[in-house]
């Protein structure tokens, strides 16, 4: 069985990312070096990791010859923290299509590597928690901190750019709000 440990409230800033190309990929290593492997040594470089940073998981799963990560995932998805970040917006699955969606210089992300991943979560958290004092923001948090109770990849690192800690206070948070549409 192939299993991924959980990454620590501390991402991004020791998580390893990944963009698999079809025939080789950018890994950025727990250990902040940048290497281009084969998908055969992402896969067992990948059980000794904490849980990547990737865009579109199941495509990413597809290309290492994985099967599906599973829902929730244990990969940390960017386009899952998109539509967290920024809902009701579509953005192509893809590194050019995200990298577009966040205003990025486009020769940053023509021949982007890895480590760019975590400049792209950086920029959605930092938006998140420009949400946080917003008219939006207590919902925010009400939903991150189900969701994080749900196994949601992000939960931790979304809970903590809104301010939310291991509990909120029940008179903070109506049971049926967080998923009202």
């Amino acid at each position: 069985m192939f299993t991924i440990m959980t990454a620590p409230p501390s991402l991004p800033d020791t998580a390893p990312a990944l963009i698999a190309r079809h025939g080789a990929c950018s890994v950025l290593t727990p250990d902040g070096e940048i290497l281009s492997l084969s998908p055969a040594d992402v896969r067992r470089e990948l059980r000794d990791w904490l849980a990547p940073v990737v865009i579109h998981a199941p495509a990413t799963a597809r290309r290492l010859d994985l099967p599906p990560p599973g829902q929730p995932t244990p990969w940390l998805d960017l386009l899952e923290l998109f539509a967290f970040a920024m809902p009701a917006r579509t953005v192509p699955p893809t590194v050019r299509g995200l990298g577009r969606a966040l205003d990025f210089p486009l020769a940053r992300i023509e021949n982007a590597e890895a480590d760019l991943l975590l400049d792209m979560a950086d920029d959605l958290l930092g938006r998140i928690a420009r949400q946080r004092h917003g008219a939006d923001g207590p919902m925010m948090a009400a939903l991150a901190f189900r969701m994080r109770q749900m196994g949601w990849a992000w939960g931790d690192s979304v809970c903590h750019a809104l301010g939310v800690g291991a509990a909120i206070p029940p008179e903070d948070l109506q049971p049926n709000d967080a998923i009202r549409v």
